[in-house]
């Protein structure tokens, strides 16, 4: 089976960007077939703070946070294992995370294909997530300002089309290819 792609969308603060709940009463991502996971605020918040690392900063106990991220994960996956869609996660803060904190982000999304999306300022450094994911093609930049949701959603599903267009290139090269080296065993030896 072909693996699923999750849009994870990191950037500028929190506040700043639409929330989850907005990219889920999107008409553009529903009517281009994207699933946005069933994922309470606060649980994205506190996934957040678990993978960077700043509970503390927000006046919570690393219990409190504890299983968040892998909470969201399981979500994400049961939503784009269930609608066979790709996904669309949107956690601001990771804009800000380390090279391991985005390792830990990228390795509990196992089984899917993780594109950034980021729509945060161009002097943001982004060698974490580039160290991190496998081709630097899994980084997207997107200048929205100020960062609107159906802005946002219309910018995810050009992403989407534009993975899956790529996607369906790589394929035809790999048959084209298999069918030329049929046709030239074919000719060395048509006893074949």
């Amino acid at each position: 089976m072909a693996k699923r792609n999750v849009l994870l969308h990191i950037g500028p603060s929190p506040s700043a960007t639409p929330r989850q709940d907005d990219l889920a009463a999107s008409t553009t991502l529903a009517s281009a077939g994207i699933v946005v996971p069933s994922v309470p605020a606060h649980l994205l918040t506190r996934a957040d703070l678990e993978l960077r690392w700043a509970h503390q900063a927000a006046g919570l106990r690393r219990k409190d946070v504890e299983g968040a991220w892998s909470a969201t994960c399981r979500a994400t996956y049961k939503a784009a294992t269930q609608h066979k869609a790709d996904v669309v996660l949107s956690v601001p803060g990771l804009v800000a995370a380390t090279k391991d904190q985005a390792d830990l982000a990228v390795d509990c999304l196992h089984g899917m294909r993780v594109h950034l999306v980021v729509t945060s300022a161009a002097d943001v450094d982004l060698t974490p997530w580039l160290d991190v994911l496998d081709r630097s093609s899994l980084v997207h930049r997107v200048q929205l300002d100020p960062v609107r949701t159906e802005d946002l959603a219309g910018c995810i599903v050009a992403l989407a089309l534009e993975v899956e267009s790529a996607r369906v290139e790589r394929k035809i090269a790999k048959w084209t290819a298999r069918r030329h080296d049929l046709a030239r065993r074919l000719r060395r030896d048509p006893a074949a």
